[in-house]
């Protein structure tokens, strides 16, 4: 005898379930009419993911160049579920962007840099004169976390001769960490997944990797507190004065003004704890190392492959510097060396992309940019555009005369950022590889070797890098 409650309990459990897939389906799909209320083009999302399969099979810098070149200069897209715009459009940059001076580097760091310089200056000797190919990508990074440790730690630690010390291999986990990229995309389905972060303590996780450094920060603190025979006059000095002394922080007019800035947040308030310190030498750490080491091998290899401009670079090294040591003085007149170095960033803009976020309706030009929508500033697709750069994919530093600059809108080239918020580090990184340039090329020249990949396939996760490395040989000057 049929039960007409099972009927009515088979029907309850269908309509939960319908309920649930209806729920599950629109939670899916409701973001997506966001951007279109606003007239805003772009690719269809899909439910749940919106465009990350294009993301993740172009990479951001390339599919930000895609949507562009596609839907105009203004592109929406979603990362999972939720809304970016790219904006190529270089007056609406500048008005979202702002634009912000930046004065010379300071002068205290520079001995610290020429005594790496020289450490490094021995590798590449030992690399000419065993005639073996080599990751250029490898020993700069060394040199790279040699000049970082000093400025930012305030610690010596040769990476170069001594690459078992723990804190270097403890930096250099850090700095290569990726176990992460893969809750990346994920993260942007479901934000809380970054709240895992925190709590992670297995083996391998980040939060393993990060114990030596932060342990070494905070001695570092400790033993600055109470050493007052202390002289350092790098980034945790500075930080720990502005936090000690509030108001009275006193910073050298030799020091540098983008350390200036940076303390000066922290001058009006007590708020700076040894965590956001220890914070923000980390911080320091990764931004610095995979830009400077990743853009001193794309400027060698741009030069391997363009003999003629390597060749030109030597004989002004040479005319203007001779054999001084390098400092900031002298490598600020090697022009030709600043347009190679310039026209690398150009063409290998490390930091791909700008993002600010509106946290209103805001007006820029002839959009409006809805609130709470990512705000993308594609860098690496406006260096890369044929627009304003013919022919992207050479190398030609002469883009970068004062005649050839003063043609372009000054928002065509944005490798540290534009703006109040632009990179802290620039003018230390500039001066860093110029100096480590002007040392290397005017003892050594560098030629492509059997593995050396030309284009070099590229890879992004934060940083644009070379995902098989940058192999070259290197011979001394004077021998065939």
């Amino acid at each position: 005898m049929f039960d007409i409650s099972e009927l009515f309990q088979v029907s309850a459990s269908t309509v939960v379930w319908t309920i649930f897939i209806i729920t599950v389906f629109a939670y899916g799909i409701w973001p997506y009419t966001y951007l279109k209320r606003y007239g805003i083009p772009g690719p269809i999302p899909l439910p749940f993911i919106g465009n990350l399969p294009l993301l993740a099979s172009m990479g951001e810098a390339q599919s930000a160049l895609y949507l562009s070149k596609r839907f105009g200069r203004i592109a929406g897209y979603y990362f999972g579920r939720y809304p970016a715009v790219i904006v190529n459009d270089l007056d609406m940059i500048q008005k979202i962007l702002v634009t912000d001076n930046s004065s010379f580097c300071n002068r205290y760091v520079v001995p610290l840099i020429q005594k790496v310089i020289m450490n490094a200056k021995n590798n590449f000797g030992e690399l000419a004169d065993q005639e073996q190919e080599f990751d250029i990508t490898t020993v700069v990074g060394r040199f790279t976390l040699d000049v970082i440790s000093t400025t930012a730690f305030g610690v010596e630690i040769d990476s170069q001769k001594n690459p078992n010390c723990p804190l270097v291999k403890s930096c250099l986990k850090f700095v290569k960490f990726n176990i992460f990229s893969s809750l990346i995309p994920l993260s942007f389905i479901c934000r809380p997944l970054w709240y895992l972060v925190d709590f992670l303590r297995f083996p391998g996780t980040l939060e393993n990797k990060l114990d030596y450094l932060v342990s070494f920060c905070q001695d570092t603190i400790k033993f600055r507190k109470t050493d007052k025979t202390a002289n350092r006059r790098d980034m945790m000095q500075l930080m720990l004065e502005a936090r000690m002394n509030n108001n009275n922080t006193s910073i050298d007019e030799e020091e540098s003004a983008s350390l200036k800035d940076f303390v000066s947040k922290y001058q009006d308030t007590q708020s700076l704890t040894d965590k956001e310190i220890t914070s923000n030498a980390l911080t320091f750490l990764v931004g610095g190392y995979e830009t400077t080491s990743s853009t001193f091998a794309f400027l060698i290899h741009s030069l391997a492959f363009n003999q003629d401009a390597q060749e030109k670079v030597y004989k002004e090294i040479m005319n203007v510097i001779g054999e001084e040591l390098p400092n900031q003085d002298n490598v600020r007149e090697l022009m030709y060396l600043d347009m190679c170095l310039s026209e690398t960033l150009r063409k290998y803009p490390v930091v791909t992309r700008l993002n600010r976020e509106a946290d209103e309706d805001i007006k820029v030009g002839d959009w409006t940019i809805p609130s709470y929508t990512d705000v993308v500033i594609p860098v690496y697709s406006i260096h890369n555009s044929p627009e304003y750069y013919p022919d992207p994919e050479k190398f030609i530093p002469e883009r970068f005369t004062p005649e050839a600059k003063g043609t372009r809108h000054p928002y065509t080239y944005m490798p540290f950022g534009k703006g109040p918020r632009s990179c802290l580090g620039m003018r230390l990184a500039r001066l860093e590889l110029k100096m480590l340039a002007a040392s290397i090329l005017r003892e050594f020249k560098f030629t492509p070797c059997s593995k050396t990949e030309d284009p070099i396939q590229l890879t992004q996760l934060f940083f644009l890098r070379a995902k098989n490395g940058v192999w070259l040989n290197v011979t001394r000057r004077g021998k065939a």
